[in-house]
Order: structure tokens, then C-alpha cells, then sequence
């Protein structure tokens, strides 16, 4: 097994693992290691245990709210654990570190008919890490979060034991117990929430009824070390139609949004783009970037799964016709079914954060301490355009360049803001903070799809009372007694 010691020594071979996609600054580490197997990693992680060394576990560093990156004691990155078993009744074991993109191109070619569903949009991420973060993404509209295509997990806990815990093994009674032959017996709190949206990954998913390894997942690595996953495949849809509308107005966004959520298709994702992201395309275009076309000011963007070559004539003549009512004419209406279309449509979607993390680097060049702030809440659909309005009304009233994007079809919305200097960081801070506590009135959660790590776990105050936050504590506790894993990780 690989191993570096001493802070300098891995600042040296090993700086990838000190930062991630949330630019948090200042992630160090005594020590390393790369296991390739569980009896690797048990091992180390038994090593940590016994010298009192907080452990952070890494997967693909895609993460954008530091919760893989150390303060001080040991990393373990999973990167040299990778392999895959043979796909069987349409099940795969694959071991943490594969990356998701390695896993499409093995189905591509084994199996052409079967795909894993979860698309975050980061395909160099590594599936323990899906499991560590409960990934979601776009495609969640159709097909949820990774937890939906996880049947099990072989994990390594403090004690250095290694266990699988396979779905339907272990489930909380109604009184929210559940006994376990390692962990012992575990309770967890009752929610003082009712109806939070399906997508939620603030704190513990804690559920009346709930599966262990429902707890496991989306843990973001504080309960135990995911080393191997069984995941379940879907039958590939027969066609996959991905779609923009570029409405002239954006009073027309939310509109073209709801007739989209309202067809009767099987919506695969539903997104949206406001006036500000288009704004900010045109005046800051990547290289290689898509630029919208002449007189769009927003996007209404979709993916549809259809099962025949006649479903997806009846979605193109129904887009046309709804289109047309919507005064979008033919050249601001995009679909692409090969390759080449939807090559284009991605790249469009995609460019977007890259634009708006170059624009934070060239300030923070100039400006140190400048970074991007983002919120990540949801509120469902119902409520997702007077969410957006709100929104909006804070960053322009701050006089902020910000924009408005997301996942419209969960009422999924990502505010960004780009900070001219250290005051707006400041004020735009609070603006993040009045968001979050927007999403909570409307029952939604402070962040649906990336975690809360490092840098947000001050938001789950906002949603939950401190003794169901306390609940979340005893269960950490309960399963690692020694707070090994992940300690820069705080929130619970």
C-alpha cells in the first residue's frame, strides 16, 4: 500500500488531494494512503484508530463543499481501488474508486442494453463517492438519487471490521430502532418535518421506517469507508430526446417550464437558465463555449426518455406546437437525438459553472479571498418560480452579478454569486444565509444535492430544532465511538 508521511511530504507528491472543486483553501494532512482492497484499508483504518488519527476519506475530489478535504490528520484515497465483477441479473459489484465514466464505457461494451441511471455531471467522480454524497444530478426528475441504484455496500467501520450491509437486512421499526450485530442498537430522531422533498442531503437521511444502508449513504464518508458498492442496472430507454427552448422574454421561462413538467413524457430532467446566465455567456464566452442564438433570454432546457421511433414524432410535434405557442420561432428551439446535438446541448448546459469559476479566479487574482458563492436548496416544482422571483430580488436589491439555475423540475435552483470585492463577499454571505432560510419556510431543504461538508454544515440549524440536530450527533457517536472518520466534517 502506498503511503506518504509528513504534512510537507504530501503537500509535495500528493497536493491533489488537498483540494476539490469547492476552493476551499488551507486542507492539510499529516499523513496519506492508498489502499487497493478492503483488507488494506481495514488495516489502516485500524492504524488511525489506534494513534488517535482523524481520518478523511477522498474519493474523486469532485466535490463543491470540501467535505473530502482534511484539517490536519490522515487522507485515505480509494482512487487505487477499482475493478468491476460481471454484470449478473442486472446487478454490478464494482469497488469504490472506479470512476463513473469508466463504469458507462464497460456497459457501453459488456452490456449495450443495461445503464446506471445517476448522472451528477461529474463523470470522473468515483462511485464510492456517489455513495459517500448520495449524487444526483439532472437525470434525478426520472430516476432519483444514486441511494435508488445501490442494493449494497461493503463498508469498513472504526473498529476496522469489514461488513456489507445490503438493502432489507437491517430496517429502523417504527419507533426508529434498529439493532444491529456491530453497530449495536441505533435510534434515531423523530423529524420534526413532514414532507421534506425526495432530494435532500442535509445532515442524515433519517426517515420513519428507513433502511440501514439508507443512513450509510449520503453519510458524506462520517459513519464508515465505503470499499465496494452492488449497484442495480436499468434497461436503456430506446431513444433519449434532449431539448432548449430559448424564450424571448423571460416571463415566458416559467411558463414554457410548467408545460414541460405538465406533458405526459417520461421528463428524464427539466432545467432552466435565466435572463442573467444568458447575459453572462454572451459576455464572457468560453473557447470552445455554445453561444445561445440571437434573441433568446432564457433557457427551458429538457431531457425525454421514449420507448419508439413514433413517441419521440409525437414529443417533437407537441414541442412544435407548444413552441409555436409560446412565440419561440424554429431558430431558438434546439433537439438533438445523435451525438452531434447533443454534443452541443451539454456543452451549452456545462459551460456555465466553467464560465462563472473563471471569472472567480481572474477577481481572486487581484482580490485574494474572493471565491464564488452558491446556494444548493430546493423547494419542489410548486413553488419554484416564486423561489426564483425571491431569489432574484435579493442579488439585484444587493446590486450582486449573479444568476439563477438549475434543476428546475425538483424546484432545485442554484444561486450563484461573483463577488467584485471582500464587502460584497461579505454581504453576499448573508444573501446565501436568506436564501436557505427562503427554501426552509417554503418546506424545502438547504441543500438537495450537494452536501453540506465544510462549508455549509451552518445552514442545518436553519432546518432543523437542536435536538433532532443532537439525534444526528448520537448516531455518529453510536456508530464511530472514537470520531475517526471525516472530523473537519462538524454538523453532527
Amino acid at each position: 500500500m502506498r503511503r506518504i508521511v509528513g504534512r510537507a511530504a504530501v503537500e509535495a507528491a500528493a497536493a491533489d488531494l488537498l483540494r476539490d472543486e469547492s476552493n476551499l483553501r488551507g486542507a492539510w494532512c499529516e499523513e496519506a494512503a492508498w489502499p487497493s482492497n478492503a483488507r488494506e484499508a481495514s488495516e489502516y483504518v485500524a492504524s488511525c484508530a489506534a494513534r488517535g488519527l482523524g481520518l478523511t476519506i477522498s474519493g474523486g475530489c469532485t466535490g463543491v463543499t470540501g467535505g473530502a478535504l482534511p484539517d490536519g490528520g490522515a487522507v485515505l484515497s480509494t482512487r487505487c481501488m477499482t475493478g468491476t465483477g460481471p454484470v449478473e441479473d442486472g446487478r454490478i459489484t464494482v469497488s469504490a474508486g472506479t470512476k463513473l465514466d469508466d463504469l458507462r464505457r464497460l456497459l457501453e461494451s459488456s452490456s449495450p442494453g443495461l445503464f446506471f441511471p445517476p448522472d451528477p455531471t461529474e463523470w470522473s467522480a468515483t462511485l464510492g463517492g456517489m455513495a459517500a454524497t448520495d449524487a444526483s444530478g439532472s437525470d434525478s426528475l426520472l430516476y432519483g438519487s444514486a441511494r435508488r441504484w445501490i442494493e449494497g455496500v461493503e463498508a469498513v467501520f472504526s473498529s476496522g471490521e469489514v461488513l456489507w450491509t445490503r438493502r432489507g437486512e437491517h430496517v429502523f421499526d417504527g419507533g426508529g430502532r434498529c439493532s444491529h450485530p456491530l453497530l449495536g442498537v441505533l435510534t434515531i430522531p423523530s423529524s420534526p418535518h413532514r414532507n421534506l422533498p425526495e432530494k435532500d442531503t442535509a445532515g442524515y437521511r433519517l426517515r420513519p421506517g428507513m433502511d440501514l444502508l439508507d443512513l450509510l449513504l449520503g453519510s458524506e464518508g462520517t459513519l464508515c469507508l465505503v470499499t465496494a458498492l452492488e449497484l442495480r442496472l436499468e434497461p436503456a430507454p430506446a431513444h433519449t430526446l434532449e431539448t432548449v427552448l430559448f424564450p424571448g422574454s423571460p416571463d415566458l421561462l416559467w411558463p414554457a417550464l410548467g408545460m414541460l413538467a405538465g406533458s405526459s413524457f417520461r421528463l428524464r430532467a427539466l432545467e432552466m437558465m435565466d435572463d442573467k446566465c444568458l447575459e453572462l455567456i454572451r459576455r464572457s464566452p468560453l473557447p470552445d463555449g455554445v453561444p445561445p442564438p440571437p434573441g433568446a433570454s432564457c433557457a427551458a432546457i429538457s431531457r425525454i426518455d421514449a420507448c419508439s421511433d413514433s413517441e419521440i414524432d409525437t414529443v417533437l410535434e407537441w414541442l412544435d406546437s407548444m413552441s409555436r405557442d409560446l412565440g419561440i420561432p424554429e431558430s431558438r428551439v434546439w433537439a438533438g437525438m445523435d451525438e452531434r446535438g447533443n454534443t452541443r446541448i451539454r456543452r451549452f448546459r456545462h459551460q456555465l459553472p466553467e464560465i462563472v469559476n473563471r471569472e472567480v479566479s481572474r477577481r481572486a487574482a487581484t482580490v485574494p479571498g474572493i471565491f464564488k458563492l452558491g446556494s444548493d436548496s430546493a423547494v419542489g416544482f410548486a413553488k419554484a418560480a416564486s423561489f426564483h422571483s425571491e431569489i432574484s430580488r435579493l442579488i439585484d436589491g444587493g446590486g450582486f452579478e449573479g444568476i439563477v439555475f438549475g434543476h428546475a423540475g425538483q424546484g432545485h435552483l442554484h444561486a450563484n454569486i461573483i463577488p467584485r470585492d471582500t464587502d460584497e463577499m461579505e454581504r453576499a454571505r448573508a444573501v446565501m444565509l436568506e436564501i436557505a432560510r427562503i427554501a426552509v419556510r417554503e418546506g424545502g431543504t438547504v441543500s438537495a444535492e450537494h452536501g453540506l461538508g465544510r462549508i455549509k454544515g451552518h445552514l442545518l440549524v436553519e432546518m432543523h430544532p437542536p435536538e433532532y440536530i443532537e439525534g444526528m450527533s448520537a448516531l455518529r457517536r453510536t456508530i464511530d465511538p472514537a470520531g475517526l472518520f471525516n472530523p473537519a466534517i462538524r454538523w453532527a
